[in-house]
């Protein structure tokens, strides 16, 4: 059952690297869920909605809310890098890139290689077993641990 928003911001106590909602990235999130996802999952309830429609929704919903999650991350492994230099080697065993070609291509294009861009190139943000290891590595504590205690 999906949970019910209570239509406010939940409280989140920062930690050294800001973990708070502000920034570009927590803001484009809210909205989105807030204007297409909130609205989707009261659909869903509604008796009256065509149940064809409902599952092409459900579809949409999953793929919509996976998309998101990798966008956000991406973005936090991104910015927490490149605001804090942190250092990305403990990342990458035997100090090697796992860097697609097109994405290092995109980064040179753009003039844009910077190591979070590099750290956001290389990893997959879908997974969240992959996204636990690495913001446990690039935060210093169990992420996943963290989370569950907010």
């Amino acid at each position: 059952m999906a949970r019910r928003s209570t239509g406010r911001t939940p409280e989140l106590q920062p930690n050294k690297y800001g973990a708070t909602p502000k920034g570009n990235t927590f803001r484009f999130v809210r909205q989105f869920l807030d204007n297409q996802i909130e609205p989707s999952f009261t659909k869903l309830y509604d008796e009256n909605f065509d149940e064809k429609l409902k599952l092409a929704l459900r579809n949409y919903l999953i793929i919509s809310l996976v998309s998101t999650m990798e966008y956000f991350f991406r973005n936090e492994a991104r910015r927490i890098v490149d605001k804090y230099d942190k250092d990305i080697r403990p990342l990458f065993p035997g100090q090697i890139l796992p860097i697609p070609i097109s994405s290092l291509d995109q980064l040179i294009r753009e003039k844009s290689i910077t190591k979070g861009n590099i750290v956001a190139s290389s990893f997959n943000f879908v997974s969240l077993d992959d996204i636990n290891k690495l913001f446990s590595r690039l935060l210093e504590l169990d992420f996943f641990d963290y989370v569950r205690k907010l």
